[in-house]
């Protein structure tokens, strides 16, 4: 900054540091409401949605988890069948919770055809539990 000298002068530095206040002040309300914006609990937790959702993994994830319930289902159902005792009764979830869990494990991160990996998987299952 130059000396000053006159108040034309002064008046001019007065000026420009109102202005760059202005300027200064309006940009540290821009930030605030932005970090405010960030920081609120809504807008994180969609934030967090969507990148779950554009996640590419999540396909494969969804069909795990299915091919995983649906297994455990029909296991459950041939062990329990339609009309069961008290004990078919008890084992049914508890063949349901292992073989969905078993399969979860088993089941490949897919890169190959989800059909093939499904047929595969189904002959493994049907192997294990002597259905031919």
């Amino acid at each position: 900054m130059k000396a000053i000298t006159n108040n034309q002068s002064l008046n001019e530095a007065i000026i420009l540091l109102e202005q760059k206040r202005q300027s200064d002040l309006y940009l540290l309300k821009e930030q605030f409401d932005f970090a405010k914006q960030q920081l609120n609990p809504v807008h994180m937790i969609k934030e967090e949605f969507n990148d779950a959702i554009s996640s590419p993994d999540l396909k494969g994830k969804l069909v795990k988890g299915a091919v995983g319930l649906l297994s455990g289902f029909l296991a459950k159902r041939f062990v329990v069948g339609s009309g069961a005792g008290l004990v078919a009764k008890i084992a049914g979830p508890v063949v349901q919770a292992g073989v969905t869990g078993l399969v979860m494990k088993k089941i490949p991160n897919s890169t190959g055809s989800l059909k093939d990996d499904g047929i595969s998987l189904l002959q493994k299952g049907l192997d294990k539990i002597k259905i031919k």
